[in-house]
């Protein structure tokens, strides 16, 4: 009874808090869903990436493509594609060609061969063009090795040159990579193709006034393996006319650049000598090699992290950079297994100084994979991230199946998902390395609130008595979850939750912190 009371009271005490320019949603197409594009056209958010289905028992997938508003309500989706013609787009692969067209590229499958295709969409998300393209190494046996192809990534040139980068298959290697020139219609210009007997991924393209930039990751299979990063430039003929090679051999690619002034900016992953891949990294080099700067983000976790997008700031301010941290297997499932593969979006200075850094978990069930692809700058001065989450252990009571779906984060200028968490855009890195919020220290949003309650925590330190509770009007509490690390952005799936008045608690040692208001608005 005493609990009772304790909730009316603090219902009647406090007022709702107001709007954000944020949101979070998954969606769900057939019996998988994933994401890899997402950008701003006219006054919507587009994005794009595949749905797999079954037609008399066989499976297939298809190019998928949603319309958003601002808010973040979905306006529509399409298909392109069926059973004959599989199209999988899981790569960032996307440019603009005017302030209404975009042109995409990616893998397809017709009758069992492996093409790549480019497409134009206006404004409204309607194909204006394509093409397919095959395998330099191309036979016309459905069935040869190679035949295989993949496009990566996609980049515009000035003048209206259309750059793709694919890993293909090499006899030598099993691996290989091409860079393709394409004009608006489809013709071909050159496509240049690596000489070396190396294991070769290319992974991003970056178009210049004369040419294009690549960026490539070989490995010696004769020798012990280790990474060598390099960045190719392609002249407007197809030739390598500049070379740029990094000698680290615990440097994993470079999977986003940017061409600056004096030297190229990227994100990568490396060995830090205990683990394989644990350190998600930005960097800026010179054209002849050398590091200017290095900025490692600062993780407490084992290994799986990195950087996975890349995109300069309208100010000129910087640069954010979005990825994903793996927290392996806890042992303790109550502490922190709800969640095992969250997001991570964080900006850093034209000099490489961390600006700041937020995390965003979504609170489910052991071994999720949050993962992200694709990121833009927002109008508005924010940004929006798509790609795909999946419930790997089918154990997520509340999560709406199928079990892989689309995921799309959209956050202020300050990487806020809910209003203000960092008002002053700061961070500050703790002793231990962690970066956490400079500022708010329990902030809940949206009122109301649709497909998720996000609360913002800060905690000073590493707590393990601190949780996040949800009660009722009626002060039974109907969810709980535990919130030890240093800063995140909690994502509370509202789908066990009936349409309502919510009170969002942070509690230590079962003692109430914060709470704060709010209202579960089912759709």
């Amino acid at each position: 009874m005493n609990r009772l009371l304790l909730f009316i009271g603090l219902c009647a005490s406090m007022n709702f808090i107001g709007q954000t320019n944020g949101f979070n949603l998954r969606l769900s197409y057939g019996l998988s869903t994933s994401y890899s594009n997402v950008w701003e056209q006219d006054s919507t958010y587009i994005v794009t990436g595949f749905a797999s289905d079954t037609v008399d028992g066989f499976l297939y997938i298809r190019l998928l493509e949603t319309t958003l508003t601002r808010d973040g309500a979905v306006v529509n989706h399409k298909f392109i594609g069926n059973q004959n013609v599989n199209l999988s787009f899981g790569f960032n692969a996307s440019d603009r060609l005017s302030e209404d067209k975009v042109v995409l590229a990616g893998p397809v499958s017709i009758d069992g061969v492996s093409l790549g295709l480019v497409f134009q969409l206006d404004n409204l998300g309607d194909t204006l063009s394509s093409f397919t393209f095959s395998s330099p190494s191309f036979t016309g046996d459905p069935d040869s090795f190679s035949n295989w192809l993949k496009p990566l990534s996609l980049s515009m040139g000035i003048d209206g040159t259309i750059y793709v980068a694919c890993q293909i298959a090499s006899e030598e290697t099993g691996n290989d990579f091409a860079v393709f020139s394409f004009s608006l219609d489809g013709q071909k210009n050159w496509c240049f193709v690596s000489a070396t007997n190396l294991y070769n991924t290319c992974r991003d393209v970056e178009a210049e006034d004369d040419g294009v930039w690549v960026s490539v990751s070989s490995l010696d299979l004769d020798t012990e393996w280790g990474d060598l990063q390099s960045f190719f430039k392609i002249d407007m003929s197809g030739n390598v006319v500049s070379e740029v090679h990094l000698q680290q051999s615990n440097h994993n690619i470079c999977l986003e650049m940017k061409i600056v002034d004096d030297g190229i900016v990227g994100i990568t992953s490396y060995e830090d000598g205990s683990n394989f891949n644990t350190v998600p990294v930005i960097f800026k080099v010179n054209f002849s090699g050398d590091y200017i700067w290095s900025s490692p983000y600062p993780t407490t976790y084992e290994n799986g992290q990195a950087f996975r997008d890349l995109v300069r700031c309208e100010d000129g301010s910087g640069f954010v950079v979005v990825g994903e941290i793996f927290d392996p297997s806890p042992d303790n499932p109550d502490l922190d297994g709800n969640y095992n593969w969250f997001g991570l979006l964080a900006k850093y200075s034209n000099e490489g100084e961390a600006i700041w850094a937020r995390q965003y978990f979504i609170l489910q069930s052991i071994h999720d994979d949050h993962e992200v692809i694709d990121l833009s700058v927002t109008s508005d001065g924010g940004y929006i991230f798509c790609g795909e989450t999946t419930d790997y252990d089918n154990q997520n009571p509340d999560i709406i199946h199928p079990r892989q779906q689309g995921w799309v984060v959209k956050v202020d200028g300050c990487g806020c998902l809910v209003p203000d968490c960092d008002p002053n855009c700061t961070t500050k890195e703790e002793e231990e390395g962690v970066f956490i919020d400079s500022d708010q220290q329990f902030v809940v949003g949206p009122v109301p609130a649709d497909w998720f309650i996000n609360v913002h925590v800060l905690n000073d330190e590493y707590l393990d008595s601190r949780r996040i509770e949800i009660h009722n009007l009626l002060g039974q509490q109907v969810l709980s979850y535990a919130t030890p690390t240093g800063q995140a952005t909690y994502m509370i799936d509202t789908q066990s939750l009936s349409s309502g008045i919510y009170i969002v608690s942070m509690t230590e040692h079962g003692r109430v912190v914060q709470s704060e208001k709010v209202e579960v608005r089912k759709l």
